[in-house]
């Protein structure tokens, strides 16, 4: 993933110094939150994704800025998509 910085906003970087730490400690309890509540995929992968979803979240670069243009990477074809979902959730019931 890319992310890519324009414009500094003062207004979002006078903000940020009063609004920063209530930022990082909302963020830190959504962290805990969703890696406790999502038992389907594992640790390893949970702490990857919303890990990097944290840093974006608390990256002050990114709050004073008055734009964000995010590029994501493309990690497998749309052939082998389904081949990948069958494997990751094949105990997974279907009714």
């Amino acid at each position: 993933m890319k992310t890519d910085f324009h414009t500094l906003k003062t207004t979002a970087l006078f903000l940020l110094f009063f609004l920063y730490p209530f930022i990082l400690i909302s963020n830190c309890i959504t962290l805990f939150k969703c890696y406790n509540k999502n038992k389907d995929f594992s640790d390893k992968k949970k702490k990857e994704v919303y890990g990097e979803i944290f840093k974006l979240n608390i990256n002050p670069k990114i709050l004073v800025d008055g734009t964000l243009c995010v590029e994501f990477i493309k990690e497998m074809d749309l052939q082998q998509v389904p081949q990948h979902l069958r494997s990751a959730y094949s105990t997974i019931l279907v009714r």
